[in-house]
């Protein structure tokens, strides 16, 4: 920024002018027009000069500021005098360097960076850094690693849209061969030590108590019908019957957290792996006597006859359907059930039965809200079955899902079968549970069962909010590596919300990534020499505030210096 003075005809004009750079061209810019006057008027002219001295001081003043904070701006001054042996005295005109003209800055990118600043400070309290120690081969692997995982939680999709994904969005670069020879690296050694790390952290937040087990499986599909000895088609949950697939063993405690999964061939047997999973965490991690809540998946005579002889006490889904006529009328039987919940006005709204059933506990419990739900959910469903447009009316007729309620009437017609509705309407949330504890009360029984639905949201997190599946790897250790990824990933997201539990804030894992992908910042670069970069953050939300409270960190509203 200068005084020019600029004479036409007879005139002398008096200008504040700046020099900027247009692409390769340097050009100049009139800020401030003081006035013009005869070349014969000198002192006039002289005062015009005088004002414009002063116009300039005020302009400089404005335009030039600290973008980092005053101190920050001083001890980096004295750390360069420091390293080049000057005398450590900061003067005015040495701090008026690190001022910037805000008229030379320009946003260079748009990036989000709170997804890794969060999630990375808990990567860093549950030791995941461990997972790769930083040596000279492994360092670059730890950093991959980091990413990877971060990106599953900020926007779950494949390897290679992931590495262009954090480019663009997070100003972060990364090779695809260096993420895939880092999953090629994540052998079973450092699985295992993932596995490790997750549960000691878990241990150590409930205060070394894990009174309750729940468990659950599940099968993750691939994009791919060609099998192998680990990819193999067999029966899916996900309903992809023509897809291979493997089969994926979950444990959490009574607070959601996870401490343990297990990845099988595709045609595993579900309840098979409910001996060889309690065997293996006990061994593994010296876990005391639990109560074990399960789906009806592990309810079989081998599995109950192991967990009696070991002394465990569990808590299984029994399929109340298929028991005897005899105790099937008597569980439809609205007489001599315990009411546990009713309205104001003395309506039941929640009641439960108990009976023996070989040598065990069956505790049947309704809930009426949740009968109105399932009825809803058929009548919606069959209504679509009967709009939807089909190529063969045989593939209608089915006994998988809502199928089951239709029947066909003539050759190219369906309606819906009343009777087959109204037997199923007794059943609308009755659920029944098995249990070997004959001391525990219904109710209690009843609660831990419905926390069951905890494991399920864990896997509807990792397939819907992680994408956990289809699977595009095609290699064992690929596979292996995938999912651990996704396990680390889930497991930050879990404790995350149990730490926002515990301060009364219930925020849904996909409430917190909306948030923190909604907050942006800024890198701004000084364009005459394009060697100084800052970041500029957004303006936060509430919940924002909330969860950087949470995980013990605070926040730098300042503008930072890009290193």
């Amino acid at each position: 920024m200068f005084i020019r003075t600029k004479k036409w005809k007879k005139l002398t004009s008096i200008q504040i002018v700046e020099n900027t750079r247009i692409l390769k061209q340097t050009k100049q810019r009139v800020l401030k027009y003081i006035g013009a006057r005869e070349n014969s008027d000198a002192l006039w002219i002289k005062d015009l000069m005088k004002a414009a001295e002063y116009i300039k001081y005020e302009l400089e003043t404005q335009v030039q500021t600290w973008l980092i904070p005053f101190e920050e701006a001083e001890i980096e001054l004295l750390e360069e005098m420091k390293e080049e042996h000057q005398e450590l005295k900061v003067s005015k005109e040495e701090l008026w360097k690190v001022k910037v003209n805000i008229f030379d800055l320009e946003e260079e990118q748009r990036v989000i960076k709170w997804i890794n600043d969060v999630y990375g400070e808990m990567y860093k309290q549950m030791w995941f850094e461990s997972i790769f120690w930083k040596k000279q081969k492994t360092q670059n692997y730890a950093q991959v690693l980091f990413e990877i995982t971060m990106a599953r939680i900020a926007s779950p999709k494949s390897k290679r849209w992931t590495v262009e994904m954090l480019d663009r969005d997070y100003g972060i670069k990364i090779k695809l061969d260096d993420v895939y020879n880092m999953m090629w690296d994540l052998d079973d050694e450092k699985i295992q030590e993932i596995q490790d790390t997750t549960f000691y952290y878990t241990k150590t937040i409930l205060n070394e108590k894990i009174n309750v087990l729940f468990m659950d499986g599940t099968t993750l599909y691939f994009e791919s019908q060609k099998e192998d000895w680990f990819r193999e088609k067999w029966y899916s949950k996900d309903g992809k019957f023509s897809e291979t697939q493997v089969a994926l063993t979950l444990l959490v405690t009574e607070s959601w957290l996870p401490i343990w999964y297990k990845l099988y061939h595709g045609s595993h047997y579900e309840w098979n792996s409910l001996k060889d999973t309690i065997e293996e965490v006990e061994k593994k991690y010296e876990i005391n006597k639990v109560i074990l809540v399960a789906d009806s998946w592990f309810l079989n005579s081998e599995n109950t006859t192991y967990l009696n002889t070991k002394g465990n006490k569990y808590i299984l889904w029994a399929r109340i359907k298929n028991l005897p006529n005899k105790l099937k009328e008597e569980i439809l039987d609205k007489t001599g059930y315990t009411i546990s919940k009713q309205d104001e006005n003395g309506n039941m709204l929640e009641w439960y039965k108990e009976a023996e059933y070989q040598w065990r506990r069956l505790i049947v419990h309704y809930n009426k809200e949740r009968a109105k739900k399932d009825a809803h959910e058929r009548e919606k469903n069959i209504e679509k079955l009967k709009l939807k447009e089909w190529k063969d009316v045989q593939e209608l007729i089915s006994h998988f899902g809502y199928k089951k309620f239709l029947k066909q009437v003539w050759e190219a017609t369906v309606e819906v079968d009343k009777e087959k509705v109204s037997k199923a309407a007794l059943w609308d949330w009755l659920h029944g549970v098995l249990t070997n504890d004959w001391d525990m009360s219904c109710n209690e029984i009843g609660k831990y069962y419905k926390w069951l639905w905890q494991v399920e949201e864990s896997f509807r997190i990792n397939k819907h909010d992680l994408l956990i599946r289809p699977i595009f790897h095609w290699t064992q250790e690929k596979i292996k590596a995938h999912i651990a990824i996704a396990f680390m990933a889930f497991s930050l997201v879990r404790h995350l919300e149990y730490r926002l539990e515990l301060q009364w804030y219930n925020y849904s894992p996909e409430v917190v990534r909306r948030e923190l992908l909604r907050v942006q910042g800024s890198v701004i670069v000084d364009k005459t020499d394009r060697k100084e970069r800052y970041f500029l953050p957004s303006q936060i939300s509430d919940i924002w505030k909330i969860i950087y409270k949470c995980i013990g960190k605070k926040w730098n509203r300042n503008v930072q210096k890009v290193i």
